[in-house]
């Protein structure tokens, strides 16, 4: 068996595993970044496992267990491509296709209501403090008082608990010939559908994905134009929910609470930099 190692995001590491002399690949495997990360590799395992959804389709699990102490799961390898790498090569009218599969899905996920026994103001408070120690070292803190400020004094209670991705970005939405996939569904701190609909804005207003082409100025302008109809189109599905006058704004803080949490996991100056722009 040969494996080789992928690019990833998360600090857990990818390998594609192949048979010896074979170009057929038996799985991809993800495998925990260290001991203390075992438990959260193993529910993202759990979620993939029994993922249920009518619009999209996520690897299949095929196996777990652990390796150097270290917990894995092998799942199916998919052949696709990211929806952020596609979409300045797609025609508008796929593009809206997968703008409806995506809110069809997120809209499926907030009546998938979670039971839990934990005051949502609690969680979010928790997390805040737990943000503003782990940042109140960095030089630019005081650049983010009034962040800190907006987000302890919103009304977290007013989310709800559901069902959700956990890092739904463009490019954790592989695009193949006849089906659309999920990867990388994420055992985030707290669930809910508003933060599956944050972070698509995080790509959508801020660029998320795109940031290495933003950073360096080679964003093409057919990118920018499907990226301009995917969020015009996206919002506007927004506005048509019948969630209530409170949605932008719970939406609006749980965006700027997200990108409050990439900064702790930003090395490289420039993307720290651009995170801290926006």
């Amino acid at each position: 068996m040969t494996r080789k190692q992928l690019k990833g995001h998360s600090g857990c590491k990818l390998f594609i595993i192949q048979s010896d002399n074979s170009d057929y690949i038996d799985c991809v495997r993800k495998v925990s970044k260290n001991i203390h990360y075992n438990k959260r590799l193993k529910a993202q395992y759990l979620k993939q496992k029994r993922f249920k959804s009518k619009i999209f389709d996520v690897p299949e699990v095929v196996n777990s267990g652990k390796t150097n102490n270290l917990f894995y799961f092998d799942m199916q390898y998919i052949r696709g491509s990211t929806l952020a790498s596609e979409i300045g090569f797609m025609d508008t009218i796929t593009i809206e296709k997968i703008i409806n599969n995506i809110f069809h899905f997120i809209s499926e996920n907030a009546n998938k209501k979670l039971e839990t026994h934990q005051n949502t103001d609690e969680i979010m408070l928790r997390k805040l403090a737990t943000l503003e120690d782990s940042l109140s070292k960095n030089k630019d803190f005081k650049k983010l008082n009034n962040t800190f400020d907006l987000l302890v004094t919103h009304p977290w209670y007013r989310i709800q608990n559901t069902v959700s991705h956990g890092d739904l970005t463009l490019e954790n939405i592989l695009v193949t010939e006849h089906k659309l996939y999920l990867i990388d569904l994420l055992d985030t701190f707290f669930e809910t559908w508003i933060g599956d609909i944050s972070k698509i804005l995080v790509d959508l207003l801020i660029g998320w994905s795109f940031r290495e082409k933003i950073i360096t100025n080679n964003l093409g302008e057919l990118e920018e134009i499907k990226m301009h109809f995917f969020r015009k189109n996206f919002c506007t599905k927004i506005n048509n929910l019948d969630k209530g006058t409170d949605l932008w704004e719970d939406i609006h803080a749980y965006l700027i609470l997200d990108l409050l949490r990439i900064i702790p996991y930003t090395k490289d100056v420039k993307v720290y930099n651009f995170i801290l722009d926006k």
